[in-house]
């Protein structure tokens, strides 16, 4: 008698074969570093928690497609394969960074009530991570969306930082890169040499404004990234 449960994982295994032979018959050897970003998921640890939803064989309704994925496994990733090749390495921390983000919200949720007096610098904190992951979220749904509209990345980026300077409150700015970004809009609507300067330069000379009014190691740090680090800033 078949398993509903276990059923779902036959369909998961569906997909993995075939993914697992498109792997094997284009991206085998140095064709790995051209695998799409949609074949990511289907690495061992991905191929063995399937295996052990259809019972590694036990079961003999599921042999034949426990058999055929076995065969397949050598092409999942492997963390050797991820780190030779550089794939999707980033992606990975980005995800345990937001699990990170979840657990932290959970425990700081259970530390303090909506009657309890926080710090003002805890409360600052809190609204500008806010600020942060709700920043990162209006990103990846922005360049999903021009993506499926057929957009390319060099102009997704492009629109998207056009986008969100636009959307910044300059009579509130959240944030030193925010502060940073006003400051260098106030010195080109005052005509101060920026017609004729990359907006590089614009958050430089914003920067030595804030240094000068205040002794922030912060923007001290930003002004060295700048300089070390300019293709970011253009």
């Amino acid at each position: 008698m078949r398993d509903p449960q276990r059923d779902k994982f036959v369909s998961f295994a569906k997909d993995a074969i075939k993914a697992l032979n498109k792997i094997s018959s284009q991206y085998s050897g140095k064709n790995l570093s051209k695998l799409p970003k949609e074949y990511s998921k289907y690495t061992t640890s991905y191929v063995d928690s399937i295996l052990i939803g259809l019972g590694n064989g036990k079961y003999p309704e599921y042999k034949s497609i426990v058999d055929s994925l076995n065969q397949l496994r050598p092409y999942a990733l492997t963390k050797e394969k991820v780190t030779k090749y550089r794939l999707f390495e980033n992606a990975e921390m980005a995800m345990s960074d937001v699990h990170k983000i979840v657990k932290y919200s959970n425990d700081i949720q259970q530390l303090f009530s909506v009657q309890d007096n926080l710090e003002d610098w805890v409360k600052a904190k809190l609204n500008h991570a806010c600020d942060y992951v709700a920043t990162v979220r209006d990103y990846l749904k922005f360049y999903r969306d021009e993506k499926e509209a057929g957009t390319p990345d060099n102009q997704i980026d492009e629109k998207w930082t056009n986008k969100y300077k636009k959307s910044i409150n300059c009579s509130n700015p959240k944030g030193f890169s925010q502060k940073a970004h006003c400051r260098a809009r106030k010195l080109r609507q005052a005509g101060k040499h920026t017609k004729s300067k990359p907006v590089k330069e614009c958050y430089k000379e914003a920067i030595s404004e804030l240094l000068k009014e205040q002794n922030s190691s912060m923007a001290m740090g930003a002004l060295k990234q700048l300089n070390s680090e300019p293709s970011k800033h253009r």
